[in-house]
């Protein structure tokens, strides 16, 4: 009995320790996670979506979830065939910002 109180006790100081995602970052893991059956303008759109979130919320970017969504976002592209072109002009002289 002392055994298991002790491991109760163990188990909830860790569950503490790990960070929570925010229900954002739930949601957005859940569609993440079915965007193999899309087509692919909708994993586009998505991809684009989370981006956005991103930037306007830069915390994002340390939830828990984040690394996995982006996994499924590369995953479902790959499946898709999706292909990222760059062009640059070469005559351009100004700065130059690619996102992805």
């Amino acid at each position: 009995m002392l055994l298991l109180g002790v491991m109760l006790l163990v188990g909830a100081g860790c569950a503490k320790d790990v960070p929570q995602s925010s229900v954002d970052m739930q949601y957005f893991y859940a569609e993440s996670s079915a965007l193999h059956t899309v087509a692919a303008d909708s994993i586009q759109r998505f991809a684009v979506k989370v981006e956005t979130y991103a930037q306007q919320n830069p915390q994002a970017k340390a939830d828990p979830l984040w690394p996995e969504i982006i996994d499924n976002i590369k995953s479902a592209a790959q499946g898709a065939n999706i292909h990222f072109v760059i062009t640059i002009d070469t005559e351009w002289e100004g700065e130059i910002e690619i996102y992805f």
